[in-house]
């Protein structure tokens, strides 16, 4: 071959952005395993995970993610979609000011909040009015809370939708999220048409205990906006917010001081808004509010607050009804690209009522999770049943069917077999470990 410079391959030349992502995410892994700096590769990838998402180029994310997978790089799967879903919540940009143009960041959160809502009651649409017009608003009281605990410090901007948001309403992945920071940037431009409205839809499953209740999961959306230069922009920004998460097991002596600090603000923080929000919105069960965090820590948070409050409603209702004997079974059903737990509980005597119980996580942790919400409530008696289930439901309503002890399918509803009541002799299926 000549020894001509332009017939020379160079690094990165005719790379495709599929195989650049997969280069740079495997570079910047192997040099946080190695504890050396990552500063130079990782803003290379920062940059080229920004310009795919904004290109809208599903194929080369994909593709790199299917390559790390083949190649058992998890390490740099995770890496890559750090810098994914930070570049789906924040946008650089430049905005007008008083005082001129500022180079800016958006940053996009949502926040779950599940309302249990009585039969017969309205659902909120929206962020509650309040009835005296001399007092101060919800929204305004919401915006002071987020600075008055530092959530948000006292120069960025806050926008928060007035509109609650359904899951099915909001973008579902990356790509669209990116495209909906772009809409927040119009708003912020004067144009605030740019953001779609709530459109209510028939509504939501009734509690399956039979008490009429329905729990209807919403998000609400805030952003903030922060010149790029400022230092503190707040905990939410910042991200240390997450140590109010923290456990003293997983921190050092400073990280455990500083995690304690947040987690007074964080709890000091939820139980105004809880406050805020019962107080505008009367007559409804309960009220409860996750943290504000990026898109896919919400959506997840979300369904997780779901399962919760659902699976306690139905243990705790049947406990105060003094059903004896209370027992849970739990079965793993998969089916159309999902999978759920599904809870039957029982006495010796009555009626099942089931539960269901969407995973998101992996299924050992989402059972083990469900097993401590019963404990909670009170049930004890739990049996994991060991051999997985296909989506089977009842062919003529559609409903959840449900697993009992000795591995039988049911409704809820359906009269308690003698097999399964309490103190039979029969012994439930050995548990197992799921992968």
């Amino acid at each position: 071959m000549p020894n001509n410079p332009k017939n020379r391959h160079r690094p990165g030349q005719n790379r495709t952005a599929a195989e650049r992502l997969y280069e740079l995410a495997s570079e910047v892994a192997d040099r946080l395993q190695r504890e050396i700096s990552s500063d130079g590769p990782e803003r290379t990838l920062a940059e080229l995970v920004e310009r795919v998402l904004e290109e809208g180029d599903h194929r080369a994310l994909e593709d790199a993610i299917e390559r790390l997978g083949t190649a058992d790089r998890q390490d740099a799967v995770d890496v890559l979609r750090y810098w994914v879903v930070r570049h789906a919540s924040v946008l650089y940009t430049v905005l007008q000011t008083g005082s001129g143009a500022m180079d800016s960041l958006i940053m996009v959160f949502a926040m779950p909040i599940l309302l249990g809502v009585p039969e017969g009651a309205a659902i909120p649409r929206s962020i509650p009015a309040v009835p005296d017009p001399t007092a101060p608003t919800t929204l305004n009281l919401l915006l002071a809370s987020f600075r008055r605990h530092g959530l948000v410090a006292e120069e960025p901007g806050i926008l928060v939708v007035p509109d609650l948001y359904a899951v099915q309403e909001l973008p579902q992945d990356a790509f669209a999220w990116r495209q909906f920071l772009h809409r927040f940037e119009e708003v912020l431009r004067g144009h605030p048409e740019s953001l779609p409205r709530h459109v209510p839809t028939p509504e939501e499953a009734i509690d399956p205990h039979g008490n009429g209740m329905r729990w209807i999961l919403r998000y609400m959306l805030i952003a903030v906006v922060s010149s790029t230069d400022r230092p503190d922009p707040g905990s939410l920004l910042t991200g240390e917010l997450e140590l109010w998460t923290l456990g003293e097991e997983e921190a050092d002596a400073a990280e455990w001081e500083r995690a304690l600090v947040m987690k007074q603000r964080v709890g000091a923080w939820h139980e105004e808004v809880v406050a805020t929000l019962a107080e505008g919105w009367d007559g409804l069960f309960s009220i409860t509010v996750g943290i504000p965090a990026p898109y896919d820590e919400a959506l997840a948070a979300g369904e997780t607050i779901r399962n919760i409050a659902q699976l306690m409603h139905t243990a705790e209702g049947l406990l105060e009804e003094g059903i004896p004997h209370l027992q849970a079974s739990i079965g793993v059903f998969y089916g159309a690209g999902k999978t759920e737990l599904r809870v039957a509980l029982h006495g010796s005597s009555g009626s099942y009522h089931g539960a269901v119980w969407t995973c998101l996580d992996e299924v050992e942790q989402e059972i083990d999770t469900a097993q401590e919400t019963l404990q909670r409530s009170g049930i004890t008696a739990i049996t994991v049943l060991p051999i997985p289930y296909s989506d089977e439901r009842d062919p003529h309503t559609g409903e959840p069917i449900y697993p009992t002890r000795s591995g039988r399918l049911v409704r809820s509803g359906e009269p308690v077999a003698e097999g399964d009541g309490a103190g039979d002799e029969t012994d439930p299926p050995e548990s197992i470990t799921y992968h």
